[in-house]
């Protein structure tokens, strides 16, 4: 670590209250702090390393929870770089499907979920002397379920030397203090540099960069969100415009952060930019030495493109190149991107919400809540004055709730159901969540588990096979339908199972460029099944496991590679899991080599298995084994080909994705499809399709009539 880098680190405001930190955790009769501190003070790099500085550790850790994957990655590797470490030896990270650790690591780096599933196997986090849950605003279901968890430690003194640090910019600490009975709360003041933001005028059209050009952006707001795509696009659009052509000596350096609702959008005004290069450089005065680079971020992009937006671009040819970032709200915490100058800020974003009676999961476009604007606003001023640029009105802003609705009142809680059952939790009447979901809720999840077998229907206990379950750390369906692959009937198919699952818990596969869909199209119909889109994946899957050159595989076929890639690694991930569940020589004492024979050895008797099976409809039982998990999500064709649901009774579309858009008759056909999810979002689809006849269909439904 440079000079430079050292100075600006101390320089970071949370070392104006170093001493106060130091104070209260040496305090033995304070277990829980809570630290309030703006975003850009330093304190989700700098508290793991006052710790690590200041404390004796002796054999345990500091853990750092993060609610999503690429703020636990880039933090980790920051804070790695500051300590003058390689990533994975002093300071690691593990989130789901990969991980950088060793036996020297000793600040650890996680989301929120995978601290969780610590719990299933050291209820009492015995290894962690710190666990630091930060973010904590965001209210994922991970973090309450952690709150829960290390409040049952602390208050009922089953760990006396763990010490809970909540950290956050913006969150309403008198709830957070009397949840943990505590008066341990440290504010963080004052930013380095300011933030100017600018709202849409409520009385005229006006550009909201006080009319210094002539891009205009209209000040109407429709109340129908699905009308409003192309217009906050345009909004953003132009907004982009006006920064990038406008004559000030301010606005010629800093990169734009843009936040939108989804990834259609951010392709979408991609796409925009793109056509419209030319038309911005002819705008461009003279001797212009300026350009600028689009980059993408959203949840299912790979994590290596995620990265990308953190790296340094080099200046070519005398040309200053400019970031414009286009976001979901994976950018709206933690992460400090350096050189943002402008945000541009849609005021959406998409929030799931799932139905327990109907079955269904919802997926729509919502207006952001004032916390999330201010956490916007403040991905700039890091570096330097930042200008935030709000499509909305102040009255609009006065308008927005508070805070979004907490994840754990609004989402499927099957698969936080079993794990909580897995880590000795079987009383939820008795459980302290900070908000408790309703009773119903509970119930819903409840009756799913039972169905699935992983709990018990007399006893409400978990069952052998739900714990086995548990140890997967996908939805209890994937689980099921894997675990039901190794039985005799369906171990001709394991392979071809596995790698459906891999894919399916993996980032979307195919890369589609809007103005050469027909192309592809025609390139990938020897991989595509036309009842299924299941079958579909399998296929292209077992190709590109087979293919020596991968990176040319997927640049023919259009399909993301690095997407592949990482459902070659779950893919291999899940055998190792499957081996923790049915052999007892999988254990901590097996070395890699021992594991690798061991997967060997299954592999080379499924392959005597299939050559003595080669008579059986190799797909029929493929789709009888998805049926096995999937016997809840079946939809009968109703008419002009929608589909209804057997549990719900809900009308819907195949999706447009789906392979099966291309031969609508084959569902009339058929009669029935099985389906991954069912969401809304300007109607009601069904997502990832497999037809199935009414006898396959029958037998299933009757065998889970009861629960369905």
């Amino acid at each position: 670590m440079n000079q430079n880098m050292k100075a600006q680190i101390l320089h970071l405001p949370i070392y104006q209250n170093k001493q106060e930190i130091l104070n209260l955790i040496k305090n033995p009769e304070i277990s829980v702090l809570i630290i309030m501190g703006e975003t850009g003070c330093g304190k989700t790099t700098q508290v793991p390393k006052i710790l690590y500085e200041n404390f004796p550790l002796d054999n345990q850790m500091i853990c750092i929870t993060q609610p999503r994957r690429i703020a636990a990655i880039s933090i980790s590797e920051r804070v790695a770089e500051e300590m003058d470490s390689k990533i994975g030896d002093l300071v690691g990270y593990s989130v789901r499907f990969k991980e950088k650790m060793s036996k020297r690591t000793k600040i650890k780096f996680v989301t929120d979920g995978m601290l969780v599933r610590e719990c299933i196997l050291d209820k009492k986090l015995s290894k962690y002397k710190y666990i630091i849950l930060d973010e904590i605003h965001e209210r994922s279901i991970h973090t309450d379920i952690l709150m829960m968890i290390c409040k049952d430690l602390i208050i009922n003194k089953k760990r006396n030397d763990l010490k809970l640090i909540i950290m956050s910019a913006t969150l309403d600490p008198k709830k957070f203090m009397e949840y943990f009975n505590t008066e341990a709360l440290i504010k963080i003041q004052g930013r380095k540099f300011p933030i100017k933001v600018y709202n849409i005028s409520e009385e005229k059209e006006e550009n909201i960069y006080n009319n210094k050009n002539n891009i205009t952006i209209e000040k109407k707001i429709e109340n129908d969100y699905y009308d409003l795509i192309s217009k906050y696009i345009d909004r953003c659009l132009n907004c982009i415009l006006q920064i990038i052509l406008s004559q000030n000596e301010q606005d010629k350096t800093g990169d734009i952060l843009v936040f939108l609702p989804g990834q259609e959008d951010i392709e979408d005004l991609q796409e925009l930019l793109k056509s419209k290069k030319e038309e911005i450089n002819s705008l461009l005065p003279n001797g212009n030495n300026i350009e600028y680079k689009v980059l993408p971020l959203f949840g299912s992009l790979p994590s290596n493109l995620q990265l990308k937006i953190f790296r340094p671009i080099k200046n070519k040819k005398g040309k200053n190149i400019r970031k414009i970032i286009l976001s979901t709200n994976i950018a709206e915490t933690s992460l400090t991107i350096k050189n943002i100058k402008y945000i541009i800020d849609s005021g959406f974003f998409k929030m799931r919400k799932f139905y327990h009676k109907l079955n269904i999961d919802t997926l729509k476009v919502t207006k952001i809540s004032k916390n999330s604007a201010l956490q916007r606003a403040g991905r700039a001023g890091r570096e330097s004055a930042g200008i935030c640029y709000r499509l909305y009105t102040q009255e609009e802003y006065n308008n927005f709730l508070d805070q979004n609705e907490p994840e754990i009142l609004r989402i499927n809680l099957r698969n936080i159901c079993l794990q909580l059952f897995s880590i000795g939790y079987n009383n939820f009447n008795e459980i302290n969540f900070i908000d408790k979901p309703p009773l119903d809720n509970f119930n819903n999840a409840f009756e799913d588990l039972i169905s699935l077998g992983a709990l018990d229907k007399e006893s409400k206990n978990i069952t052998s096979l739900g714990r086995k379950m548990a140890i997967l750390p996908m939805d209890p369906i994937y689980s099921l339908i894997l675990i039901n692959s190794l039985d005799n009937k369906y171990r001709q198919v394991f392979d071809d199972i596995v790698a459906i699952i891999s894919v399916l818990q993996s980032d979307n596969i195919f890369y589609n460029p809007n103005n050469l869909r027909e192309k592809i199209e025609k390139i990938r119909e020897r991989f595509l099944d036309p009842i299924s889109d299941h079958l579909s994946l399998r296929n292209i899957f077992m190709e590109y496991k087979r293919t020596v050159n991968r990176e040319k595989f997927c640049k023919e076929n259009f399909l993301n590679d690095k997407a592949l890639a990482k459902s070659m690694e779950i893919y291999k991930q899940i055998k190792e899991y499957l081996e923790k569940i049915f052999y007892d020589e999988f254990n901590k004492k097996n070395s890699e080599t021992q594991i690798e024979e061991k997967i060997e050895e299954i592999d080379n008797y499924l392959n005597e298995m299939k050559n003595k099976e080669k008579n059986e409809d190799k797909n029929e039982l493929i789709i009888n084994c998805l049926l096995s998990g999937y016997f809840n999500n079946i939809a009968k064709y109703s008419n002009d080909n929608f589909f209804e649901t057997v549990k719900g009774n809900q009308l819907c579309k195949i999706h447009p994705t789906s392979v099966l858009i291309k031969k609508p008759k084959l569902g009339k056909q058929y009669g029935y499809v099985i389906f991954n999810e069912m969401i809304i979002t300007s109607k009601k689809y069904l997502k990832c399709c497999t037809l199935i006849t009414q006898q396959q269909a029958d037998k299933f439904i009757s065998k889970n009539k009861k629960f369905i």
